[in-house]
């Protein structure tokens, strides 16, 4: 099911319940100093907000918004009532009216299990050594169930009361990290209380957990880009160790600094006609130092991580990874992947940044293929709701 366009007072809407979530979370964690195996603070209650449906069901989004405006107002006028003894029965008829004509939304609608996991984030960065890492994790717990391709079709599956879900799906988008997290750790259950996958504490460790959720993700972007030409959730610019001219090396995600970022994966024949592009910042992949490179590009990186998790994000073999190139945006999204000329069709993570619908005014466009995806980038920003949180 493809979600509405996110409307401004719906973005507003989940950003305001999250800030509320993480003062509950930070409030808790203050009073208890309660936390979880992954050392993080634990979430207290059994429910959530169900931010995932809210994005999808704008109608409940509005009861939501309507309820959270209306309810103090009613308490208020609950408490002028008592106060003001003239106008007592005025404010109480108010308020009568007031509570029945609010659309109070059903709980259950807006509220969805928790975890005390739920709302723990990844300390990993997206970096292309925990995917490396991940792999080898996948290799030697998931490949029977899950399959090689992430598909859920590997050999032991069929054995299981339920099939694994496609990781090609919207799965991982939907699911808060830290409950994808507890999930792996302590297993599942239908609603009748049968295991459909089994937990594997004490057979892992919190941190290789964040590593399989890393290459889960990504395995989940190729195989999606194979099959369906898409990445089916927005997907992080990974983090690796980038060299540049005269400077030391430096993490990729401090050396941004909210520039977009072009990705070339040297060895074709085609590296003699790239250039520096004022307008990104282009950083060479080589898959070792001993790989030649542009002589005039200023950034790159030998990182055989870097190289084997983007070509895998990207849907080709690594020894086929040559000439490709990635696109990323000034939040540090990827969005699109060439493997020759850059054209609209390469624009495989595609976002709106419309407030009623209606198609985004874009701006005039150059007539290059490659200054018309940075333009639409632009014009399209990533608004990406996943679990609880809002991105």
């Amino acid at each position: 099911m493809t979600p509405p366009p996110l409307s401004e007072w719906l973005n507003e809407l989940l950003l305001a319940l999250q800030w509320l979530q993480n003062l509950v979370l930070l409030a808790w964690y203050w009073l208890t100093g309660q936390t979880t195996d992954f050392g993080q603070p634990a979430w207290p209650l059994e429910h959530r907000v169900a931010a995932e449906v809210l994005r999808i069901d704008h109608q409940l989004a509005r009861q939501v918004l309507y309820s959270l405006i209306g309810a103090p107002l009613l308490w208020l006028t609950l408490i002028v009532a008592l106060c003001w003894r003239r106008l007592r029965w005025w404010l109480l008829a108010g308020f009568v009216l007031g509570v029945g004509l609010i659309p109070w939304p059903a709980p259950e609608l807006v509220f969805t299990t928790a975890y005390p996991s739920s709302f723990h984030q990844s300390p990993t960065l997206f970096a292309a050594d925990s995917i490396v890492r991940g792999r080898t994790l996948y290799q030697q717990n998931c490949l029977s169930c899950h399959g090689a391709d992430g598909s859920g079709q590997g050999e032991r599956a069929s054995s299981l009361s339920r099939w694994p879900p496609h990781l090609a799906s919207p799965l991982l988008g939907r699911k808060a990290d830290g409950e994808l997290a507890w999930h792996i750790l302590h297993g599942m259950q239908d609603h009748r209380g049968q295991p459909t996958m089994p937990g594997f504490a004490g057979q892992i460790s919190p941190d290789d957990v964040w590593a399989l959720l890393d290459y889960m993700k990504a395995l989940g972007a190729g195989t999606g880009v194979q099959q369906q030409g898409l990445w089916p959730i927005p997907l992080a610019l990974p983090d690796f160790t980038v060299q540049c001219e005269n400077q030391p090396p430096q993490p990729l995600h401090q050396m941004r600094n909210r520039q977009r970022v072009r990705l070339i994966a040297a060895g074709s024949e085609a590296d003699a006609n790239w250039l520096e592009d004022p307008r990104l910042l282009t950083i060479m992949l080589t898959p070792d130092a001993d790989t030649q490179r542009h002589p005039q590009m200023q950034c790159w990186s030998d990182s055989r991580a870097a190289w084997d998790s983007l070509a895998l994000m990207a849907g080709v073999a690594e020894d086929a990874f040559a000439g490709v190139q990635f696109l990323a945006d000034r939040q540090g999204w990827l969005r699109a992947r060439s493997l020759d000329v850059w054209s609209d069709s390469d624009f495989l993570c595609t976002s709106t940044s419309d407030t009623d619908g209606a198609p985004a005014a874009a701006s005039p466009r150059p007539a290059d293929g490659l200054g018309e995806l940075i333009d639409r980038m632009d014009a399209e920003p990533v608004r990406y709701v996943k679990g609880g949180f809002a991105h």
